[in-house]
């Protein structure tokens, strides 16, 4: 366990390409959220869920809440939100629509601990919801939101160009945990194919 390591979940999401609540989709006997959940659990000191529906969470356990600092604004408002609420210096981000994610890369990330984010990056660009951030990003985060952008693959490349940031290959990663742990669901199709592998 990583003691300086609050986890935080985003859930705040509309999930309107998939037309129902994706972090409620169940995957085996347990829902997506809980698999990310049971996943991450033993490599940090806590973990936070980004909602503002906390009551449909009332089912989960050990874990506390915090709403979103303005609702719909898209994901960086959810760090922003998150990472405002921890009593730790270093939180580990991803989202409830991960649920094949392997927790053991919170360990790599924190071993490569430098300057104010670490995170994977390929050709595609980064991989901001399995990356790590320092309570230190917020009053850049406040800063680029002044302009009205929302995009978090943007506010780390903004990081990057300040020297802030520290990469690491996204092919490393795959090849330590597998690829199937940075499968997302947006739509149907993505959940079908969820099942496939889970299933499979």
């Amino acid at each position: 366990m990583n003691t300086e390591i609050t986890a935080i979940i985003l859930a705040g999401g509309k999930s309107s390409r998939m037309g129902r609540d994706k972090s409620l989709l169940r995957l085996g006997n347990i829902t997506l959220i809980e698999h990310v959940i049971m996943s991450i659990r033993p490599y940090v000191k806590s973990i936070l869920i980004v909602t503002n529906e906390q009551e449909k969470y009332s089912f989960l356990n050990n874990v506390r809440f915090v709403p979103d600092i303005e609702k719909d604004q898209g994901p960086l408002i959810g760090l922003i939100s998150g990472i405002s609420a921890v009593d730790t210096t270093w939180s580990f981000i991803t989202s409830c629509d991960m649920p094949l994610i392997n927790g053991g890369i919170i360990n790599v990330l924190v071993k490569n601990i430098d300057g104010y984010v670490v995170a994977p990056l390929s050709s595609m660009g980064f991989e901001p919801m399995l990356s790590l951030y320092s309570t230190q990003v917020l009053p850049y985060a406040f800063e680029f939101i002044k302009d009205n952008k929302k995009s978090v693959n943007g506010f780390i490349s903004f990081m990057d160009k300040l020297n802030l940031v520290k990469t690491i290959d996204r092919e490393l990663i795959i090849k330590e945990f597998g690829k199937e742990m940075l499968f997302n669901i947006n739509d149907e199709v993505d959940y079908n194919s969820l099942l496939e592998v889970f299933n499979g």
